[in-house]
């Protein structure tokens, strides 16, 4: 997340994050799990303290653009200044290259309403489905290829909708321990009030060409 506020960023590699276009902050900070408590521990262990690394750029989606409601291209990211060592605590999420993924569920996190970290699991919702839901706010919506969406059914789920929060998922034929980045939070119903609009998330695999083409050898 960054170093003040509740937006995430997802460590992809050692040196980039993937955080919402609109995070401008002065550094970025690692291995948080609860923005209440200095020192982040549950019934049987504590977390290492979490770092915090300075940004040495930002690079912006060129094709982004911010007056659409439909947040075509909602992703960026962010170069540290140094390489970020992995611990227990801070891990790297895998790319979505390679695998059949599944698309029908996803794990979600977030930061919740009372600061602390959470996840929970939620449906995906097909683009038809959601754009005619969304419509009823807003009749100019016209979600593609580039989005995903997910939730939009009553509970915890709806309260993790912070810029940033990260949709996860697994190869669809196996369950492993590596969990791969399907979609950015990009927007959707304010805070737990809706139960029947779905989240719209940027979808990583259609930018990992524009991703790759911004790492460093």
């Amino acid at each position: 997340m960054a170093s003040k506020g509740k937006c995430n960023s997802n460590c992809v590699i050692d040196e980039i994050s993937l955080p919402q276009l609109y995070i401008c902050r002065l550094s970025v900070r690692l291995g948080e799990h609860n923005i209440n408590t200095e020192k982040d521990c549950d019934d049987f262990e504590c977390a290492d303290p979490a770092i915090d690394v300075f940004i040495e750029e930002i690079i912006s989606h060129t094709d982004y653009n911010r007056t659409e409601y439909t947040e075509e291209n909602d992703i960026a990211l962010i170069r540290l200044t140094h390489t970020v060592n992995f611990t227990d605590f801070v891990r790297p999420i895998c790319l979505p290259i390679g695998f059949a993924l599944n698309r029908t569920g996803f794990q979600v996190t977030g930061w919740g309403p009372d600061g602390e970290k959470k996840q929970d699991f939620i449906q995906s919702v097909p683009l038809e489905d959601c754009n005619e839901k969304l419509r009823v706010r807003d009749k100019s919506i016209n979600l593609g290829p580039t989005h995903l969406c997910a939730g939009g059914e009553r509970g915890f789920t709806n309260c993790l909708v912070n810029s940033g929060n990260l949709l996860m998922t697994w190869p669809y034929y196996q369950r492993t321990n590596n969990l791969y980045l399907a979609g950015l939070f990009s927007f959707g119903p304010d805070k737990c009030k809706s139960e029947e609009s779905p989240s719209v998330y940027t979808r990583v695999d259609a930018h990992v060409d524009w991703i790759l083409k911004h790492l460093r050898a």
